[in-house]
Parts: C-alpha cells; sequence; structure tokens
C-alpha cells in the first residue's frame, strides 16, 4: 500500500493486521460482528523516519459498507532512542504497544484519585458510574464511596443490580433517595429535565460530603458524551462536580474496553436513561406513569429484546405505548402471536394503544425531542398500531 502521506512523502505499509470478533446479543438479531483493522505505516517526515500507526472498528453484522470509526491514529520516531546505553530496548509489536497506552491511561485515571484525596461518586450502576466507582475503590480506597439516588424515575431492576455489583465488587456504596418529584419545573418535563434532576443529586451529596469530610464530588461525563446535549452537566459546574473521565479523555468505547477488561459485566450493557425520558417533554411526569413504562420495558426484555424505550404518550382517548427496538430485533417480532401478546400485556399495564415505530431505537448524538402525537383518535387507529381484536 502506498499513499500520501505528511509533506506529501511517500508511505509504505510495513505491518497490517485483521481481527474479527464475533458476538451473539442477548436479543433475537443476529450475530454481531467487530472487524478491528491495524496498519502501521513507515514514512519520512523533514528527513526522520516516522511511523503511522492506525486502528479502525468496523461494526455491523454484515460486511457491506460497514460504518467505521478510527480508534487511534498516532505518529511516533520509527526508531525510539534508548534511555541508557545500557539497555537495549526490544522492539514491540504495534498492538501491544497501543495496549501499553491504555495502560498508563488507566494510571493517569487512578493518579487522579489520588490526588483528590477522597470523593464521592455519583453512582447508577450505568457503565461510567461503576468504572468509576471501581477504579476509584482501587486507586484510594473507601475514601472512595459511591452514591446511588433512589428515585421512581430508577427502574427497581436497576436499583438491585446496581446494589449487587457494589457488593460483588466490594467497593462502599451509600443510599439516598431524592425528592425532584417534589420540584414543579421538574414534572412539568421541560427540554432542561435533567438539569433538576441533576441539581437535587448533588444536593444530596453536598451535604453528605461535607459530613464525611470529602473533597470532591465526581460524575460519570465521559469525552464522547461532549455532542449531546446534557443539561445535568450544568448543575454539575453549579455544584463544582468534576467529571474525570471527560477532563482525562475516555470515551464510551474506551470505558467500555476497560470495564470488560476489569471484569465488569456493564462492558456490554445498553445504554440506560432515566424513566421519565420516555415522556416527551411537555407532558408531565407522574410516578403512575413511570410504573406502567417500567413494566411494560420490563416485559420486553424477557422476551429477549435487547435496546428497546417504550415512549408513554397521553392521547384523549387514553395513554399509548410506542415501542422503540433496535432496528436490528425488528426480525424478532415479526410473528403475529407475539406482537398480540405484547399488545396484550401492555394493555393490562394500563395502556389503551400499543404501536410499534418503525424507525425503531437508536442513540442519536443529540438529545431526542419526541414530536408530540396527533391528538386525534381517527389516525391512532388507523396509524399502524398493534391494535387487538374485540374480546381479546
Amino acid at each position: 500500500m502506498s499513499g500520501k502521506g505528511l509533506l506529501n512523502q511517500p508511505t509504505q505499509t510495513v505491518h497490517s493486521g485483521t481481527i474479527n470478533v464475533g458476538r451473539k446479543s442477548n436479543g433475537p438479531q443476529k450475530t454481531e460482528w467487530t472487524r478491528i483493522v491495524f496498519e502501521e505505516n513507515q514514512v519520512a517526515c523533514i528527513g526522520i523516519p516516522m511511523r503511522i500507526y492506525s486502528i479502525r472498528v468496523h461494526s455491523r453484522d454484515s460486511w457491506a459498507n460497514p460504518p467505521c470509526l478510527r480508534l487511534a491514529r498516532l505518529r511516533l520516531p520509527a526508531s525510539p532512542p534508548a534511555r541508557s546505553s545500557r539497555l537495549t530496548r526490544q522492539p514491540r509489536d504495534p498492538l501491544s504497544w497501543l495496549l501499553s497506552m491504555g495502560s498508563d491511561k488507566l494510571e493517569t485515571l487512578r493518579a487522579w484519585f489520588r490526588e483528590r484525596g477522597s470523593c464521592l461518586i455519583a453512582y447508577s450502576g450505568g457503565v461510567d458510574s461503576v468504572f468509576l466507582a471501581l477504579v476509584g475503590f482501587q486507586s484510594i480506597g473507601d475514601r472512595s464511596l459511591a452514591v446511588i439516588a433512589d428515585s421512581p424515575s430508577l427502574p427497581r431492576q436497576e436499583l438491585e443490580d446496581a446494589v449487587e455489583l457494589a457488593r460483588r465488587f466490594q467497593f462502599p456504596l451509600r443510599t439516598v433517595f431524592s425528592r425532584e418529584f417534589e420540584n414543579p419545573q421538574y414534572v412539568a418535563n421541560p427540554v432542561n429535565r435533567c438539569y433538576f434532576c441533576k441539581f437535587e443529586l448533588f444536593s444530596e451529596m453536598k451535604p453528605l460530603a461535607r459530613s464525611l469530610g470529602v473533597t470532591t464530588l465526581v460524575y460519570g461525563e465521559n469525552a464522547s458524551d461532549q455532542a449531546d446535549v446534557r443539561p445535568g452537566s450544568l448543575a454539575a459546574e453549579e455544584f463544582e462536580v468534576r467529571a474525570p473521565l471527560k477532563e482525562l479523555g475516555w470515551t464510551k468505547l474506551e470505558i467500555r474496553e476497560w470495564s470488560a477488561r476489569l471484569g465488569l459485566p456493564t462492558a456490554e450493557k445498553a445504554q440506560m436513561a432515566c424513566l421519565s425520558s420516555r415522556i416527551p417533554h411537555g407532558e408531565a411526569v407522574h410516578v403512575d406513569k413511570l410504573r406502567m413504562i417500567e413494566a411494560s420495558e420490563k416485559y420486553l426484555k424477557s422476551l429477549g429484546f435487547h435496546d428497546l424505550r417504550v415512549r408513554h404518550h397521553e392521547l384523549k382517548n387514553g395513554a399509548l405505548a410506542r415501542i422503540e427496538i433496535g432496528p436490528e430485533e425488528f426480525q424478532g417480532i415479526q410473528d403475529p402471536q407475539l406482537r398480540l401478546a405484547i399488545a396484550r400485556n401492555l394493555r393490562t399495564q394500563g395502556y389503551h394503544h400499543v404501536t410499534l415505530d418503525l424507525v425503531g431505537y437508536a442513540r442519536s448524538p443529540k438529545a431526542r425531542n419526541d414530536t408530540p402525537i396527533p391528538d386525534r383518535a381517527e389516525e391512532v387507529e388507523s396509524g399502524g398500531q398493534l391494535s387487538l381484536p374485540q374480546g381479546v
């Protein structure tokens, strides 16, 4: 392979490789494949031999025009000088070198915790907060305390799983009870609802930290989140809550990778926003709605669906459930009897109408603003609804 490198100098590929990894998802979709392509190119830059290391990851259930994400593109001298004339350094294969860079990054995060001395970590049981809680505990022991807020917007199963993870990995955990539902601004469900939720959480953590003599509040925003609309980050700024994953440049992919290396089962856990996010902005958030959503999603997960949301819409003639599942899982909902069973179960949860979103679930880089559904019964009755026959 040849091409144009730095300063239009020709490049020469001196090492390359491909690794294909297959993973069977929890849902009914096909096996997902990940292709990791590694290339090492040598180029002369202003007369100095340089090497460019490049890693790309392709992920899809087929290789037809797969999306490509470049993880790393690193430029180093082709022959690094020895640190000592008495030490002869053996050449390292490029992949090992990149993995060692990751180890250095983990050590930098641990050093960040040691510099703080003591921390309270906002904990939810998700990918980021579990990773932070474990690394914090490994770094400074019981001077790192995870704090989880018990709220109606947190599914009971998520709370149980989060507590079990803390017990299993032996990092200390404290439960507080947040009161965001007592705030009319939160209940009104504006576009910045998350701000009021985080404000309430940090309002609980701040006096707790003071009473324990803890110096630093921490939460799990990472470098990949900067492309999203995150009103909660404003509350973090107001309370001076630190985000070491963002500060040190940890991406979501890196967090998942290192979670797997540390043995955390959350490495492959799906994104999980709070239950209130299932209700369109502008529609009031009430506990009874959240219970309907929680029971419906729990049932769908029991059927094997992995990436899903049940969106709750209030219509004049009753509540409507709009089911979003990952597009790759659509095949699993083709059985008419299964669709009837889903519609029947969700109606027992209190929904008058059950629909399937044909676009499917996908986490957008920007916050998703649900478009209000037309409040006309004739559109609901003819709009692709999973309707039950009379008497079912």
